[in-house]
């Protein structure tokens, strides 16, 4: 058995792990925007490449998994507030790990309704 950890994903944050479909656009419109964009790419193509060379069959996500609030920037290192598109940016991030089966995951940045069962975003995480 080939055991993956990933953790703070930071699903939502300009700097958090973002997967295609929600990076900022290479012609953005600010300069800021394009240089996240860059890095989001970037960020992402390495964890694409690590993930599926891990072939791990089990995979446990440990800690924030989204970034939640913002509360402390007033939201300002967010791309998205939500909590519930976070939560389906890390359903996707987690999904990259490609034949694990998510088993379980420790206490993280989650709003407490997406902890009940069943919730969507979390669910397609564990498919």
């Amino acid at each position: 058995m080939r055991l993956g950890i990933i953790s703070d994903l930071h699903a939502g944050s300009r700097s958090g792990l973002t997967p295609p479909g929600w990076q900022y656009a290479k012609d953005a419109d600010t300069r800021e925007r394009k240089t996240y964009g860059e890095i989001q790419r970037k960020v992402w193509a390495w964890y694409s490449r690590k993930v599926r060379a891990l072939e791990c069959d089990t995979l446990v996500v440990n800690g924030d998994a989204i970034d939640g609030k913002g509360e402390r920037s007033g939201g300002t290192e967010q791309f998205e507030m939500d909590r519930h598109e976070q939560a389906m940016i890390a359903a996707r991030c987690i999904r990259e790990v490609v034949g694990a089966k998510p088993v379980g995951a420790t206490p993280f940045t989650l709003p407490i309704g997406l902890l009940a069962y069943p919730h969507p975003a979390r669910d397609l995480a564990l498919r």
